[in-house]
């Protein structure tokens, strides 16, 4: 494959998750939602304006120089697990992979947007035909320019099952906003059948269309995976809501990097 070298700089820096002294950038497949099983480049940014007690990259976000809880009780260190790299570094490691689809993730990416439009642009430079993904927690508003440079948006509005405050989680403004754009769509994180009714608020609340909704089990082992899906299909059969399970948890379990 030919690919053009970027510069090394090109305006701008990104904070990755740090994975063995290089950035978490890898080639796997989309684990979750409406394109799970699809070969996709994985870029995971660090940093989140969420903490979920729960949460399956508490490395992004778990600082030992902040209170935060985690169901792990394991904080860890800033400084070490987060990578400060340029554009275009990013972007030549991400077209050394013999895949176009980036899915852009985190700890929550829209912490850095302009960040991220330049990633795109940069990326779309050497390659228009670029598929973009961008995983978020839904609580941020999008730039209109990201809006359009994304051919996909996996929003994971977060409920109370995850430990945080009502008013962190859940931000009007923003999930109006996603609930716009035609390309969003809505993955909840269930434990069990006691958050059926939050989601269904949720729903009603801001009337989101059921076939934009996933239905997803909590789970780090592929037991608590296959566990809680089972729980859940009659409800999602139920409101014509998609399921989703957690392909890359069943196949690899707790693993980084794939």
């Amino acid at each position: 494959m030919n690919r053009r070298r970027l510069p090394l700089a090109v305006g701008k820096d990104l904070r990755f998750a740090n994975m063995e002294g290089q950035p978490e950038i890898f080639h796997t497949v989309q684990g979750e939602g409406r394109h799970m099983g699809e070969p996709s480049v994985f870029a995971r940014f660090s940093g989140c304006n969420l903490q979920c007690v729960w949460c399956d990259t508490p490395y992004t976000w778990n600082w030992s120089d902040k209170d935060y809880e985690h169901d792990t009780g394991v904080k860890y260190d800033r400084a070490e697990q987060t990578l400060r790299i340029d554009v275009g570094l990013a972007v030549d490691q991400i077209t050394g992979y013999n895949c176009k689809r980036l899915v852009v993730t985190g700890g929550e990416p829209l912490i850095q947007q302009s960040g991220v439009i330049s990633l795109i642009d940069t990326l779309r430079e050497v390659d228009p035909d670029y598929w973009l993904e961008i995983e978020t927690n839904g609580t941020i508003v999008p730039k209109p320019e990201l809006v359009e440079r994304v051919n996909q948006f996996n929003v994971s509005p977060k409920l109370l099952n995850s430990n945080n405050a009502k008013n962190k989680r859940d931000v009007p403004e923003a999930m109006e906003a996603f609930v716009a754009i035609p390309q969003a769509d809505f993955k909840f994180v269930l434990q069990g059948e006691d958050d059926i009714t939050e989601v269904l608020a949720l729903v009603d609340k801001y009337r989101i269309p059921p076939h934009r909704v996933y239905i997803m089990p909590e789970g780090r082992t592929p037991e608590e995976v296959e566990t809680r899906q089972r729980d859940l299909v009659e409800f999602a059969k139920e409101h014509n809501f998609n399921i989703t399970t957690r392909l890359h948890v069943i196949v690899w379990g707790a693993k980084r990097g794939v």
